[in-house]
């Protein structure tokens, strides 16, 4: 059991160390959160120091602009009721409003926003912590309001005292003022739940993602393991590719030797070419897939020179008329003289062998019409049939990796399908463009541009 857990935990760390992108994800499930938590709380927190300075500065206000109405009136204690009740119908977090007559010891309520209180004695305390000790702190200091925090049956208030002075200096009475602050701690409590129900949708989002950066994670491996397979898959291409052309060069020098010696009977003869014209088959085969392993692996070399097109299409044509001749075909060529241009002249015969001898292999009957003129600053080479012609659906895949089309007319025409995916990846090396229109049963116009020289 031990070791086995041992095991997942080593497990574990080395998938941790293979995907360090799975600590960041961990990283912000964590602590985006917990920021945005204490952030929030921070600011709760001032807003609501801020709001405790705002009040007290208030109470102090008040204070002040009543002191003058309250000595003027203090010996008419209905004046002061008045006073005392239209202050608290105007502001609500008023929780407590009172004026008091200092009697020494005691003080004497005149007037409170609680009618129940007129004429009740408060007994001044000596002593920090007693009863009506603010009343003796106040009395220190007529010209200012003292202020604490207390608690009451409602919630926390928040108490100014401010002593009421005549003009000889001794001290008369108290302005009392009690500001609730439960509307105050009930929009921070309420603020204080939005947000840990913020942060508690945040964590499960941030889990959502959390998973779905796992099931990335996972894929991501598949992927690491399917690369391989495909680079394995690759590399045993070549080697068997590379592997596969010594043999198939003796198979065909010896058929060759065979057919071209002349002593063999008519039905052996004809036996011999059918192995020739398979190892050519083969061969070409073998040659296709080397050139796919060079492009995909970015090592086919291109050697771009100033090269007579209209010469290069020439020798294709001629390599290609027996061909043609053999399947009844007219093979026209339109050639215009001195067109230039930079392209890698293997490669682009090449290029050519394949448009114009699948224009060859796919014409039933009529012909094959090959062009080569300057337009603009381009070279441009067209090559036309009256063939059985390609859908407007084949065309979207016609230059995928062995993507053949399928029809009663090309199932007996032999292919790879890779072809034109190696003639438009050479063509484009060459800074060339490739293009097709084609009507089924109609035929096909294939048009290369390549820049003129100069």
């Amino acid at each position: 059991m031990i070791e086995r857990t041992i095991s997942n935990l080593k497990r574990g760390v080395e998938f941790v160390r293979n995907n360090p992108q799975l600590l960041y994800t961990i990283f912000l499930l964590i602590v985006v959160p917990l920021a945005f938590v204490v952030s929030g709380g921070r600011f709760l927190d001032a807003a609501q120091k801020n709001q405790e300075r705002i009040e007290q500065t208030y109470v102090s206000s008040l204070h002040d602009a009543l002191t003058d109405v309250a000595r003027d009136a203090f010996t008419d204690p209905g004046v002061l009721q008045i006073q005392v009740d239209r202050l608290k119908e105007r502001d609500p977090d008023i929780a407590y409003f009172a004026i008091l007559e200092n009697s020494g010891a005691t003080a004497r309520v005149l007037a409170s926003s609680d009618h129940n209180e007129f004429g009740r004695e408060l007994t001044l305390g000596q002593t920090p912590g007693e009863a009506g000790h603010e009343y003796r702190v106040a009395q220190g200091n007529p010209n200012g309001t003292y202020i604490f925090t207390g608690v009451d049956a409602n919630g926390r208030t928040i108490r100014g005292v401010r002593a009421l002075a005549a003009d000889d200096g001794r001290v008369i009475g108290f302005l009392v003022t009690d500001i609730s602050m439960s509307r105050i701690d009930a929009l921070a409590a309420t603020g204080t739940r939005e947000a840990y129900t913020f942060s508690l949708i945040l964590i499960i989002a941030i889990f959502a993602l959390l998973v779905r950066h796992a099931r990335i994670v996972d894929y991501t491996v598949l992927y690491r393991k399917l690369a391989e397979v495909d680079k394995l898959k690759d590399d045993f291409i070549s080697m068997a590719a590379h592997e596969l052309r010594t043999p198939i060069s003796i198979v065909r020098g010896y058929a060759s030797m065979l057919v071209e010696g002349g002593k063999l009977p008519q039905e052996e003869a004809k036996q011999a070419d059918y192995i020739t014209r398979s190892a050519a088959q083969l061969n070409s085969l073998v040659d296709d897939l080397l050139d796919v392993m060079r492009i995909e692996q970015n090592r086919m070399e291109f050697a771009l020179a100033s090269t007579d097109v209209g010469a290069s299409v020439r020798e294709v044509t001629d390599m290609l008329a027996v061909n043609a001749k053999e399947k009844n075909l007219a093979l026209n060529v339109e050639i215009a003289d001195g067109v230039m241009a930079m392209l890698d002249s293997d490669r682009f015969r090449q290029v050519m062998l394949n448009i114009a001898g699948n224009a060859v292999k796919y014409t039933l009957q009529g012909n094959v019409t090959v062009r080569v003129a300057a337009e603009g600053k381009n070279a441009v080479i067209r090559v036309s049939d009256t063939g059985i012609g390609i859908s407007a659906e084949d065309q979207k895949n016609l230059f995928g990796k062995f993507y053949r089309v399928k029809s009663e007319e090309t199932k007996a025409i032999r292919g790879t399908g890779l072809g034109l995916w190696i003639t438009k990846q050479m063509i484009e090396k060459m800074r060339g463009t490739i293009g097709i229109e084609s009507i089924k049963g109609r035929g096909t116009d294939v048009t290369l541009s390549f820049p003129l020289v100069g």
